[in-house]
């Protein structure tokens, strides 16, 4: 069974590892340090990054940040869900689901109305994130509301 929980400052070593080890040597340190500059960044905020837990180890990670919609509209709030990673022994075990679905109950419940999904469409639409306009070429639009 996986545990999902928001990640906290102790976090930071293994989501590290997670994003290192999942992408591989030619994208894990790029990945790793766009997830420590959208950690850093204000303007990503309000942000969600959630670490998956199984057997007390952090073997899966996502990030959703704040996005901007152009023309601005006061009315929509907007998230990318980017990046998404688990570790090679905890894939196809349902983790990467598990974090997309928790991350999308609570921007739900924040009231978030579209999530931009960025992200290989071999890995990320075998998840079943609801999606609606946008959908295909490894982009994905989904309405937390409605998951």
């Amino acid at each position: 069974m996986v545990n999902v929980r928001f990640a906290t400052a102790d976090d930071h070593a293994a989501v590290r590892v997670v994003h290192a080890t999942a992408f591989g040597l030619t994208e894990g340190p790029e990945i790793v340090g766009l997830v420590e500059g959208l950690l850093a960044d204000a303007t990503a905020r309000p942000l969600y990054s959630l670490v998956a837990e199984r057997g007390g180890e952090v073997v899966g990670h996502v990030l959703f940040t704040a996005v901007g919609i152009q023309p601005a509209d006061p009315d929509v709030s907007a998230q990318v869900l980017a990046p998404l990673a688990v570790l090679p022994q905890a894939q196809g075990k349902g983790v990467g689901g598990a974090l997309v679905k928790e991350g999308l109950r609570w921007l739900a419940a924040a009231g978030v109305d579209l999530v931009f999904v960025l992200g290989y469409s071999d890995y990320i639409f075998p998840l079943r994130i609801p999606s609606g306009a946008g959908a295909g070429s490894g982009r994905a639009v989904s309405h937390p509301r409605r998951a």
